[in-house]
This record gives structure tokens, C-alpha cells and sequence, in this order.
């Protein structure tokens, strides 16, 4: 069995090394772009939360000043 060593040398080989890190680094670009499209989904859930939170604390606040404001 031949080791790494004893391969031949062949031209071609840098460029097959780049092709595979091109590769690697394709795979892993692809796999932190899907979990940041779980991410994006949960923060929109959150934002949405906060949304509807906030419109509660508004019609509170509006409730409280119209108390307020009556002589």
C-alpha cells in the first residue's frame, strides 16, 4: 500500500485541494445559512410578541390618561 508520500506528483493536485476546500467551505456556508433561517423564524415570533405586548401597554396607557384628563 502506497502512503501519502510515495503518490505521484501531479499538477493537477493544488488544484484539487482548492476544489475541495471550495467544497468544504460551500458545505459549511449552506449549513450557517439554514441555521439562520431558523433563527430569522423565531425572532419574527418574538418580534410579533413584542409587537402585540406593547399595543397592550399603549391601549393601558390611553386608558389611564383618559382617567386623567376627565375634570
Amino acid at each position: 500500500m502506497l502512503g501519502c508520500r510515495a503518490m505521484p506528483k501531479s499538477p493537477l493536485r493544488p488544484f484539487a485541494r482548492l476544489a475541495m476546500l471550495a467544497m468544504l467551505g460551500c458545505a459549511a456556508n449552506a449549513a450557517a445559512i439554514a441555521s439562520l433561517r431558523g433563527d430569522v423564524g423565531e425572532i419574527e415570533s418574538d418580534v410579533d410578541a413584542l409587537i402585540c405586548d406593547m399595543q397592550a401597554s399603549i391601549r393601558e396607557a390611553d386608558a389611564f390618561l383618559a382617567t386623567l384628563e376627565k375634570p
